[in-house]
């Protein structure tokens, strides 16, 4: 519980080896560090998914 993995992907190898440059980590963890501060703020520390697209849209992130 209360552990966010940004990195340990569930994909094939030949999509893995796509993930795994540099620029996609960084995306991850930009993620994982908004939900973490998302589900610290909340009170059953689960993560309200509209406001984590929110906080990262508005942080410049694209989703798609």
């Amino acid at each position: 519980t209360n552990l966010i993995v940004p990195v340990a992907l569930s994909t094939s190898h030949a999509a893995y080896t796509s993930v795994r440059v540099e620029p996609t980590y960084m995306v991850l963890g930009q993620a994982a560090g908004a939900a973490a501060a998302l589900a610290s703020n909340g009170d059953t520390g689960s993560v309200d998914i509209a406001k984590l697209k929110k906080t990262l849209a508005e942080a410049g992130q694209i989703m798609q």
